[in-house]
C-alpha cells in the first residue's frame, strides 16, 4: 500500500515537473520585452508554451491579443485571447516565427536597428559556402543576411541529405559550411524543413 502511494506521488511530481515552464535567461527576457513594446501597453501578452523543439535551451511562446476597452478601439471579444504570433527564441535572444515558411522563407525577427540583406542573384553571388553546397549537389536559391551580415539563412533546393535521421554525410556538410562561413551561426531552409547550426561566433541582438 505504502509502495503504491509512493509511486503515485512520484508520478504526480514527475508530471508537475514536466508541466513547469522553462526559465528565461536575460537575452530571452529582453527579446520578449522588445516584442511586447511594439504594441500598445497591456494590449498583447506573452505566454511561454514550453521548451523549443528547434533550439537547445530555447523557448517557444505565443503572443496573445488582449481585448480590453483601451485596446484595438475596444473591438473584439474580451473573453477571448486570440494568438497574434507564435515564435521560438534561442538562448541568444534571437526570435524566429515558429514553423512559418512562406514561399520557402524562414522569418527571423530582429531589432529595428538590425540590417538585412537579401541575395536573389545567386549566379553572381560569390562565397565559400556556395562551393560547399555545390560539392554536395545542393543548389542555393536565396540568401538572407541578418545581424550586420553575420547570420545567413540559406534557402536551398530539396536534397535527400536533409531527409531522415542525421547522417555522417549531413554532419560533414554542416562542418564544411561552418568552416566556409568562418564559424558564424547559420540556418538552412529546404522544403518545409529548417535546420539551425551553431558555430563558435555570433553577433547577438541588441534589443
Amino acid at each position: 500500500m505504502k509502495k503504491t502511494i509512493y509511486l503515485a506521488a512520484l508520478l504526480a511530481f514527475s508530471m508537475q515537473a514536466m508541466a513547469q515552464k522553462p526559465t528565461l535567461n536575460q537575452a530571452q527576457d529582453q527579446a520578449i520585452t522588445a516584442l511586447l513594446s511594439q504594441y500598445p501597453d497591456g494590449c498583447v501578452g506573452a505566454e511561454i508554451v514550453g521548451e523549443s523543439s528547434a533550439f537547445s535551451q530555447g523557448v517557444s511562446l505565443v503572443l496573445r491579443e488582449q481585448h480590453s476597452p483601451q485596446c484595438w478601439g475596444g473591438k473584439g471579444d474580451p473573453n477571448t485571447s486570440p494568438v497574434l504570433m507564435s515564435a521560438n527564441i534561442d538562448r541568444f535572444g534571437r526570435v524566429f516565427k515558429a514553423n512559418v515558411i512562406e514561399g520557402g522563407r524562414l522569418e527571423l525577427l530582429t531589432p529595428p536597428t538590425d540590417s538585412q540583406k537579401i541575395i536573389d542573384d545567386i549566379a553572381n553571388w560569390s562565397h565559400p559556402t556556395k562551393t560547399v553546397f555545390a560539392k554536395y549537389g545542393i543548389e542555393v536559391l536565396r540568401v538572407e543576411l541578418f545581424a550586420d551580415k553575420t547570420y545567413p539563412i540559406f534557402t536551398v533546393s530539396d536534397n535527400p541529405l536533409f531527409e531522415g535521421k542525421t547522417s555522417k554525410r549531413r554532419k560533414a556538410l554542416f562542418k564544411a559550411l561552418l568552416k566556409a562561413n568562418a564559424q558564424w551561426d547559420f540556418a538552412i531552409v529546404t522544403g518545409d524543413r529548417v535546420r539551425f547550426v551553431e558555430g563558435k561566433k555570433r553577433k547577438l541582438p541588441e534589443w
